[in-house]
């Protein structure tokens, strides 16, 4: 590389830094409930050595019974220690993620021998895509998982020297406990890339074999229920709903025709069959990684934009075309293996739990990426005599208007628009709550991670946490949330039944009660006013209630009706 090149890199690699870390402790203001859990776990084994449950240095962390993986939660506690417990600790080691994967992109890209500017091509779709800016905003393992999966087949592919093998071994096993869909996805494509791509290497395959026992290893040191739990519970309502609808197929059916045929025409072979077939298209279809993205889950998803800057779908289909042309022709090479093994591999975790969603689909990102170079490389194999110099510095001025555009509409419309998403609402009352008599009580209803979110931005201390929180028995798949800590307690009731329930212990005249819910009460006669009213940023939505209980009119509550009063 010369100066200019490496000057260019480095720029690319600023812009794609600047964006992820841009006021990263304040944007969005709140704390998704997954990043108080994990920023929580990481404070509490930094003080103890245990987790929120008193386990001692976890493998497996519960957390709310999702059973997370361990690796992004320790690499935090450095963190935490130097910077404390704030939205910044929680989510600069996914910025970092962020940043190097735009470098290692560049050198992946090297290495499959496309030339200096592609590779840089490459990197300015890391450092300006929708898809990664969001995974590197919010503290999604799945965005270091992507790290060192991309790390690990970087010094597999390269294998120079035995130091590359165990960089390669190191970080690919790393990924096993970093983001669960690379349980499945890093032993394939490690595999078919020896197979397939380095093939004449035997020395690769003693590699492979001790990867794969390494990986046996430690799957075997953790509890093997939690291996499936994870999966168990995204899978179990898309299952039911397949199931209700092959029952519903065959209850029309048989009016009209005999049993077997209705059962051969609506059966979890044909269903299950379609709808991962459908899965898989979407995930690779261009409305979904240019125009539309994840459209219904807001808070990954910015209105109008896809995963990928919509000027490179022709560039994408190109990609298509000229892997399509060399298959014909017979022409087989790593890069065009590469990108196919990718693609179909990449995206089942996702098909086997439910529709396209950009977390879960993090591994596919890098093989979208080197289409869209395949496609930029055919163009210009097709076109000879072009002016590079200006056709460079053109592509350079669109990806950073692009990537202005970008980011005023994600950092200053998207995330004050959908701020509920972004439990920005949550965190005022947390903080609310902070700064009243601690001896107050409160029963929070219809926010049921709350106390997580409460125990993190009050930093409750973790031993105490430990003793004092009192959890919900688990449900049907496994999800458990907290009833009681500190002096938060979590109610399904209405007012009058936790009024009434007070009043029967004779406990208000002991201390303060408060109800807080995400409905307007103060209609109700029976409250004379809210204690407290959390607003949206702009002021014009009301999204919390606080309501003090000993300031109910008592003849106002008939109590009467009332039966079997608890909490």
């Amino acid at each position: 590389m010369n100066f200019w090149q490496k000057l260019l890199l480095i720029f690319v690699i600023i812009i794609g830094f600047f964006i992820r870390i841009y006021k990263i402790n304040e944007i969005p203001y709140g704390l998704l409930p997954d990043e108080a859990s994990i920023g929580y776990n990481a404070y509490s084994v930094l003080k103890t050595g245990k987790d929120e449950y008193g386990i001692k240095f976890p493998i497996i962390f519960k957390a709310f019974g999702d059973q997370k993986q361990p690796i992004y939660i320790y690499l935090t506690i450095p963190f935490i220690k130097i910077f404390g417990l704030t939205n910044f600790s929680v989510r600069i080691l996914s910025v970092i993620s962020g940043t190097l994967l735009i470098f290692i992109i560049f050198k992946l890209l090297r290495l499959l021998k496309f030339n200096i500017y592609l590779s840089i091509l490459g990197s300015f779709i890391t450092a300006i895509s929708p898809w990664m800016i969001i995974l590197s905003r919010f503290s999604y393992e799945s965005n270091v998982a992507l790290l060192f999966f991309l790390s690990g087949i970087y010094f597999l592919i390269k294998d120079k020297s035995k130091l590359d093998l165990i960089f390669s071994i190191l970080f690919l096993s790393l990924t096993f406990f970093t983001y669960i869909s690379f349980r499945l996805i890093t032993p394939l494509i490690t595999f078919l890339i020896i197979v397939l791509i380095n093939k004449k290497n035997k020395k690769l395959l003693l590699f492979f074999l001790i990867f794969f026992f390494l990986f046996l290893f430690l799957l075997k040191m953790e509890n093997n229920s939690s291996n499936l739990a994870r999966f168990n519970q995204i899978t179990n309502t898309t299952a039911q709903g397949l199931v209700l609808e092959i029952n519903e197929y065959r209850n029309f059916c048989s009016n009209y025709l005999p049993t077997k045929i209705c059962y051969a025409n609506a059966n979890k072979l044909i269903f299950f069959t379609r709808e991962f077939i459908y899965r898989f298209i979407k995930s690779i279809s261009f409305d979904y990684l240019f125009l539309y993205g994840d459209n219904e889950a807001k808070y990954i998803n910015i209105d109008h934009f896809g995963l990928i800057p919509i000027f490179l779908l022709p560039f994408y289909i190109l990609g298509f075309v000229k892997i399509i042309d060399e298959l014909f022709k017979l022409k087989f090479n790593h890069i065009n293996l590469f990108i196919i093994i990718g693609l179909i591999i990449t995206p089942i975790p996702n098909i086997l739990v439910s529709d396209p969603q950009k977390i879960r689909l993090s591994a596919l990102y890098p093989f979208v990426c080197l289409l869209i170079i395949y496609g930029f490389q055919f163009i210009f194999e097709k076109i000879k005599k072009i002016n590079y110099f200006i056709l460079y510095n053109f592509i350079i001025l669109l990806f950073c208007l692009y990537g202005i555009f970008l980011t005023i509409n994600f950092l200053f419309i998207h995330i004050n628009k959908y701020e509920i998403s972004y439990y920005n609402h949550v965190r005022k009352l947390a903080e609310y709550i902070i700064k009243q008599d601690k001896n107050n009580i409160y029963l929070i209803r219809n926010f049921p991670e709350f106390p997580i979110i409460y125990a993190f931005y009050k930093k409750i201390d973790p031993i105490l946490f430990q003793k004092q929180t009192i959890r919900k028995k688990s449900d049907n798949i496994g999800f458990s949330h907290i009833f009681k800590t500190n002096n938060i307690i979590m109610t399904e009731k209405s007012i009058d039944e936790i009024y009434c329930y007070l009043k029967e212990k004779k406990l208000l005249s002991k201390t303060n009660y408060y109800y807080v819910i995400n409905e307007n009460l103060i209609d109700n006669k029976k409250i004379l006013k809210s204690e407290k009213i959390i607003y949206s940023t702009n002021s014009s939505l009301k999204l919390i209630y606080v309501f003090n209980l000993n300031k109910i009119n008592n003849k106002s509550v008939d109590c009467s009706y009332i039966k079997n009063l608890s909490f």
